[in-house]
């Protein structure tokens, strides 16, 4: 009996330290090393954190919204004191706290130019995902989410378990990143995490928040936009949108909200009633805030312009700069675009 209860807490105590070791090396290699790990877009995260927190360059026009704008807006081809400001997956909800931050430690920009794909009115389906996982929001930030969103219906993706999973993140546990983890070390043989994260976290800075994501010279697939048959913003979200206009407003700042694109295989398979919708809802925007500037309707680029059914390809964005250096030549044309 005693050799079996022997065996048998050896092949316990076996069994749990590879448990105890992954549970105390997890959070250690994702806090302290997290350019060897993390995937997807973790550098544009911290690039734009480090910028906020870091610099104190001054820029007369900033772009917000979320990954079309990120691909669609080239700094370099608008005027030398135009940045990026954009993050793939966010919403108005993320980026409000993103621009608010940027405002306490950067003089107020003359415009800010505002820009999301619609779904981004309705969705916001990274909060956790990206913001939080990436830990780019801070306490006091998710804190105010919670009271805000509390007030509101349909909100309980950001509220449900809300401290709870808050604390996991916090504490870098197994629970949130223990896979992430294990697949960063399965593909260190043929794929150096780190220097893809670098190289992107320098091309955002040498090109001012920029990147692309579709590769494609050419695409006709259709984005999931074209499922939805009408156009209702949450809420919640178009709270956040009318706070984030308010405070451009209160800064004394020019807005602009400009639509992007979509491909033409896309915009020929929205509802009608989608299209419909999106325009009535930023006439109410535009009605409700007269000194702004909103362009009302959704439009198109021909297939070539994407590189994948949702952003702009290089050609694309190149092509869309030009047209708003045109379209707003008060903006650009009296200043020196970079070379």
């Amino acid at each position: 009996m005693k050799r079996t209860l022997k065996n048998f807490t050896l092949k316990l105590a076996l069994f749990m330290v590879p448990i105890i070791v992954f549970s105390a090396v997890v959070p250690i290699a994702m806090s302290k090393y997290p350019m060897y790990f993390f995937d997807g877009e973790y550098a544009m995260y911290q690039q734009q954190k480090d910028y906020v927190q870091n610099s104190t360059d001054y820029n007369r026009i900033v772009i917000i919204g979320d990954s079309k704008a990120k691909a669609a807006y080239c700094p370099w081809l608008l005027s030398d004191d135009t940045y990026n400001f954009s993050l793939g997956g966010t919403s108005p909800l993320e980026n409000y706290y993103y621009f608010k931050e940027y405002l306490g430690n950067h003089d107020a920009p003359q415009t800010v130019i505002i820009s999301y794909a619609p779904f981004h009115f309705f969705e916001s389906e990274t909060l956790w995902t990206r913001s939080v996982y990436f830990h780019r929001m801070s306490d006091s930030e998710m804190k105010d989410i919670y009271t805000v969103a509390s007030a509101f219906d349909d909100t309980d993706h950001i509220t449900k378990d809300f401290y709870k999973q808050l604390l996991l993140y916090r504490i870098y546990s197994v629970n949130k990143y223990g896979k992430t983890f294990l697949k960063a070390l399965l593909k260190m043989v043929r794929e150096n995490r780190y220097k893809i994260n670098a190289e992107m976290y320098q091309n955002l800075s040498s090109f001012k928040g920029y990147a692309s994501f579709g590769k494609l010279e050419y695409c006709d697939a259709v984005n999931p936009e074209a499922d939805y048959t009408d156009f209702e913003p949450t809420d919640i979200l178009d709270n956040y949108f009318r706070k984030m206009i308010e405070l451009c407003i209160h800064e004394g700042i020019n807005v602009i909200i400009d639509t992007l694109p979509m491909n033409k295989a896309t915009y020929e398979a929205c509802h009608e009633n989608y299209l419909l919708d999106y325009s009535n809802y930023m006439k109410g925007i535009q009605r409700d805030y007269p000194e702004i500037t909103v362009n009302t309707d959704l439009c198109f680029y021909d297939n070539t312009y994407f590189g994948d059914s949702t952003h702009l390809n290089r050609k694309g964005a190149e092509k869309y700069s030009e047209y708003m250096k045109n379209k707003y030549p008060e903006l650009f044309t009296n200043h020196i675009a970079v070379k």
